[in-house]
């Protein structure tokens, strides 16, 4: 199984060889971010990782939802997400694709 089934198919069932599944993931990232948020406010943060698990991850939790699916993060590009409250918003980032 590819991670991608979690993105591209929203088959958050599916199981990364014998590792997690997309529910999983969702959960990591939730309660991770919910972490950095207590943490550290309105400070600014960084955050890195895996295409997949954040594009899964961080459409769980913005405001964006399922309108991402089948819209993986983009590789190496940079965006914002900020907290009001509880909730997170993000601007999706767009792959840019030279000419």
């Amino acid at each position: 199984m590819r991670c991608c089934a979690w993105v591209v198919d929203g088959d958050l069932a599916a199981r990364v060889a014998d590792g997690e599944t997309g529910h999983q993931v969702q959960d990591r990232v939730r309660s991770t971010l919910k972490r950095i948020g207590l943490d550290h406010g309105n400070e600014p943060v960084l955050i890195i990782g895996h295409v997949a698990s954040l594009t899964t991850g961080i459409s769980a939790v913005c405001d964006n939802g399922l309108d991402v699916w089948g819209s993986p993060l983009p590789h190496a590009v940079a965006f914002t997400m900020t907290r009001r409250e509880q909730t997170w918003h993000c601007t999706w980032p767009v792959a840019h694709t030279s000419p």
